[in-house]
């Protein structure tokens, strides 16, 4: 977004430099925002630093400041300023989110490894999972010198050798965690990131610049998606500094950008990252902007100042002017900048003498600029203060709020600012304008690159589309379907955290299809929870409700459609996913549609409009099922649940075929309504339920005149036969302590009163084309796999209706893995109630690798279908079944601010070594003996040395120690993976080094192709 032209911006983006100011040309959306700052570990923090105007440096004492190693006489010495702009938390880290072994974090440098948490909090706050999107995702970095390295890690060699000797495997260990080189790699690679990877290094303006940067590779197509920003950590931390007279820090530990006071700058810690996207990307993808890049440039003095060091008015100007031809808008369109405004002698007259040249080149300029700077609340981020001020001009317009420059008081004198238009924010204020308000961000680095962003308010969002009408059939009123909310993490602690940390960012007025949105665009992690509710008081109380944490599966469990029978069906069922309409109503209306055409009896007016009794009727219940169970079945479909195998249960399994494709859906409809017709002008019976086994069932049928038409599980059966004898059966089985229930069915289904019926029907289907199933089809004849042979046999579908349902059989089948998709199921009842679902967890072969869920609601449960849907998708979401969520949505949702992953932080750092400590003592420091990692729940084991002792062990007690000292864990287990513990080729050969101490010769080759303890001692062995 820029050149060496004011012009040539224009130019490059295809337009007139002379064309009208405000022609449409594509710009940057700002999507995604995160941070760390001095006394904040958000951004909504330091906003709120920002209004209250709050100095957020801290005073340091004698005591603290001599722990972290000050030396006396500095302290003793009248420059001592004690006061710092430190960081919560700077040392701490997650590094097993990250994948990284302690010893490897431990030697990371700070800056990186927040910049690394920094960039994850963008990309949700963005609602992007860069693994789970098209496209190239850029990483433009820029870190400050690294103390860690020089003060803490250094202090453990003589840099006579570690240096001196040339480059060494240690120093590029060292080297490859702490180098600036490596800053946006370390990114690039811990997220998996396809695009360039770019460090930048111009001092104080390197992120704005890394800004600028990402928006050339935006524009140009280079990449689709860009994190740019930086992160500085000051090593020692916790220490103040020295002041020197004329120099430019400041004397008092005060930074006052643009003050009367002004003395000087601080220097301190923090950083940020912002997500971008091209604009027309943005808008198309429904994302959350949260405000508009217009345009960008860089430059640099060249010599036309004083010295290296010193500031240019002309090119600062220059890099203003570029940036406003590049967003085609004019000076006095600019209402805000947040300035450099390091509170410097010479710096900040120079840089309001460059604004005023930039923004009032004529001097007539009569719109107000205000001026502002972060610096008096945080002090100089070095390197990021650039994106930290841009993050607080994208703060300002989304609130529309002026925060105060702190400890601004009166104008310094030397900015000349007078009467004219420029005025620096004395007191948070609103920000208010005609027109969409414009802000500039300028960043000026020592050697003379500068830095100039120009921001515009977020468009408008578009009006939230209204549902679809509904049809007169159903009242309007009727509830969309709920939104579900997803919530994951690496381990059960941190998705406690995260559930609870959700909840409390529920208000009353929260829209949760909003959160439900925006949490879908998350990445999912192996610990889940999945909440579904209607109000934001309910969520988060879900939210909040303690429940055992269970890891997904490596192999997640196959879903397979259950598809319940006549008995199940009660008046109103799917009303709520009706009313919804989308793909249910839809697939409901075509199949009712069929039934009408061909019996002229609409399933609808008995779903929707009739009573219970109604739904007595075989010939309306049967077809009313199917319309009910083959929208749902579409319905989850719609949402990604495909079946790895489906099974219904008596005229549910006309529904399965029909979905595992044996039957079309026209004959599909044909012959369930000539089934239910067939069955209807049966004799009238009576069907119990017998809550006792088969073997104590059948020997109690000889001359009862009544058939075991069901065995549903190992406990429970269905007999069936005449009312009279039905009757006599029951008062005998009760009798001798069994309970027995009467089923709401008029015939005596799957039984000898069927044979007429079943013969008629085998002309039927004889008739209608039926093919091999193409998803895994069990049959209720034999509860087994139905073969081809039997899908096709129009007399297999006419003994159906009078065999025994084999359906315990046929659970049975499914948990014991027999199937061609393994053991683990997620069996779904597809239909209304949970007869099925509940069934199959007493079945034998039932186990934790399982799980039964039902996708309609219970007649007697108080919530909507929409809900139970909706509770189902997230239950099978929980166990890893992949689910597709834009099918809950509506397309008005909206991506809102939520908290980030909470990460749980570890202390991973190596303290400086003692100046007194002996030579060469060091060494084992280096190889992560200071690591210093709390909370680790195994105890520590010895490291294996190099003594006649350890000699004496085997290879494997050898190798584990030191495959756990190179790690810097406190034990390995004898199968754990090198690889998976965060090893890698620089840590391999250390390990080699180290073996060959105990005269074990290893290769690097050979950790990688035997990459566990066990396996490497028998290569050594």
């Amino acid at each position: 977004m820029s050149d060496a032209r004011p012009d040539a911006g224009r130019a490059r983006a295809g337009l007139d430099p002379h064309e009208e100011a405000g022609a449409e040309i594509e710009a940057v959306a700002v999507v995604g925002i995160a941070g760390r700052f001095p006394g904040a570990r958000t951004t909504e923090e330091f906003w709120d630093h920002l209004v209250a105007g709050r100095d957020c440096l801290e005073e340091l004492d004698d005591a603290e400041l001599l722990t972290a190693g000050v030396p006396a006489s500095a302290l003793a010495g009248p420059g001592y300023v004690r006061r710092a702009a430190a960081l919560d938390g700077f040392a701490e880290f997650d590094a097993e989110f990250f994948g990284l072994p302690p010893s490897v974090a431990a030697a990371m440098d700070p800056q990186q490894r927040l910049f690394l948490e920094s960039c994850w909090h963008a990309l949700e706050d963005a609602g992007h999972d860069p693994a789970a999107r098209d496209g190239a995702v850029g990483v433009f970095a820029a870190p400050s010198f690294s103390g860690y390295f020089g003060y803490n890690l250094l202090s453990h060699h003589d840099p006579r050798v570690l240096l001196g000797s040339g480059t060494s495997p240690a120093l590029i260990h060292a080297l490859t965690l702490t180098d600036p080189n490596f800053f946006a790699t370390r990114v690039a690679h811990a997220l998996d990131l396809r695009g360039p990877a770019l460090t930048v290094q111009t001092a104080c303006s390197g992120s704005l610049v890394a800004v600028h940067l990402a928006c050339q590779s935006l524009l140009s197509g280079e990449t689709d998606l860009a994190l740019a920003g930086g992160m500085t950590v000051k090593v020692p931390h916790r220490a103040g500094y020295l002041h020197e007279p004329g120099s430019m820090m400041s004397a008092d530990g005060l930074c006052r950008p643009f003050d009367a006071a002004a003395n000087g700058t601080v220097f301190g810690s923090g950083g940020g990252v912002v997500a971008l996207k091209r604009l027309s990307d943005a808008l198309a993808d429904g994302d959350r902007i949260r405000a508009v890049v217009r345009g960008t440039a860089v430059n640099n003095d060249g010599s036309l100042k004083m010295g290296f060091t010193a500031p240019s008015v002309e090119m600062q100007a220059a890099v203003i002017a570029e940036a406003l031809a590049v967003a085609g808008l004019e000076p006095h369109e600019v209402g805000y900048v947040e300035a450099h405004g390091t509170g410097t002698v010479l710096g900040d007259p120079v840089e309001t003498a460059a604004l005023r040249q930039a923004l009032d080149p004529a001097g007539d300029r009569t719109a107000p600029c205000l001026i502002g700077s972060a610096k008096g609340n945080i002090g100089h981020l070095e390197a990021a203060s650039g994106v930290v001020g841009l993050i607080k001009a994208v703060l300002a317009l989304e609130h529309r709020t002026l925060p105060a420059t702190a400890h601004f008081t009166a104008p310094n004198p030397e900015l000349g600012l007078g009467d004219g238009p420029f005025e620096v924010v004395a007191e948070t204020r609103q920000w208010t304008g005609p027109g969409p308000l414009v802000a500039g961000v300028s960043s000026l680095g020592v050697g003379g690159t500068n830095a100039h962003v120009v921001l515009t308010e977020a468009p408008h969002a578009p009006p939230r589309r209204t549902p679809a009408p509904t049809p007169a059939a159903v009242p309007a009123s009727a509830p969309d379907a709920a939104p579900v909310l997803l919530v994951s993490a690496r381990t059960p602690e941190a998705l406690r955290d995260a559930a609870r940390e959700l909840a409390g960012a529920i208000g009353p007025d929260t829209d949760l299809m909003d959160v439900a949105h925006t949490l879908a665009g998350r990445r999912a992690f192996g610990f889940r929870a999945a909440v579904s509710a209607r109000s934001p008081e309910r969520a988060a109380a879900l939210l909040r409700a303690d429940r055992p944490a269970v890891r997904v599966a490596a192999a997640p469990p196959a879903p397979v459609l259950l598809l319940p029978g006549q008995g199940s069906p009660y008046p109103r069922m799917g009303e709520g996913l009706y009313r919804a309409g989308g793909v249910f109503r839809r697939e409901l209306d075509r199949c009712a549609e069929l039934f009408a055409a061909g019996t002229g009896r609409d399933p609808r007016d008995a779903v929707f409009r009739g009573d219970a009794a109604d739904l007595l009727r075989t010939d309306v219940a049967q077809p009313a099922l199917f319309c009910v169970e083959y929208a749902l079945a579409r319905t989850l479909e719609s949402h990604g649940v495909r079946p790895a195998a489906l099974a219904g249960h008596s005229v549910g399994e006309f529904a399965a075929a029909c979905l595992a494709g044996v039957m079309e859906l026209p004959d599909a409809v044909r012959l369930v309504a000539a089934r239910g017709r067939l069955m209807h002008a049966a004799p009238a019976g009576t069907m119990l339920s017998v809550r006792a086994a088969p073997e104590q069932v059948l020997a109690r049928l000889d001359g009862s005149g009544l058939e075991l038409a069901a065995v549903n599980e190992p406990g429970a059966c269905v007999v069936a036969g005449p009312p009279e004898q039905a009757a006599a059966f029951s008062a005998l089985m009760t009798a001798e302590g069994f309970t027995v229930t009467a089923l709401r069915t008029p015939h005596a289904f799957h039984t000898a009163a069927m044979d007429e019926a079943a013969e008629r029907f085998a002309e039927l289907a004889g008739r209608v084309p039926l093919s091999a199933p193409a998803v895994p089809l069990l049959s209720n004849v034999t509860g087994d796999w139905m073969t081809d042979a039997e899908a096709t046999d129009p007399e297999r579908w006419a003994r159906q209706m009078r065999s025994t349902v084999r359906w315990s059989d046929c659970v049975r089948t499914l948990l014991t893995g027999t199937g061609p998709d393994g053991p683990g199921r997620a069996l779904v009842e597809t239909g209304p109630g949970r007869a099925l679902a509940s069934a199959a967890r007493r079945v034998p072969g039932w186990s934790d690798a399982h799980l039964a869920v039902s996708a309609m609601r219970h007649p007697e449960e108080r919530i909507d279908d929409g809900e139970a849907l909706s509770r189902a998708l997230g239950a099978l979401w929980e166990t890893g079944v992949e689910v597709d969520w834009s099918g809950t949505l509506h397309g008005r949702e909206r991506r809102v601010p939520l908290p980030g992953y909470p990460f749980r932080r570890v202390r991973h750092w190596i303290d400086p070594a003692e100046p007194a400590r002996p030579a060469g003592a060091g060494a084992q420091a280096e190889a992560g003996a200071e690591a210093e990692v709390r909370e680790r729940p195994r105890t520590a084991e010895p490291r294996a040395e190099a003594t006649p002792e350890g000699a004496g062990r085997g290879a494997a007690e050898v190798l584990a120690g030191i495959w756990a000292e190179v790690l810097g864990v406190a034990s390995v287990r004898p199968d754990e993976d090198f690889f998976d513990l965060g090893g890698d080729s620089v840590l391999a050969a250390r390990v080699c080094g180290r073996a060959q101490a105990f005269g074990l010769d290893l290769t690097p080759k050979d950790v990688f192709e035997h990459p566990t303890v066990s396996r490497l001692a028998v290569r050594v062995s």
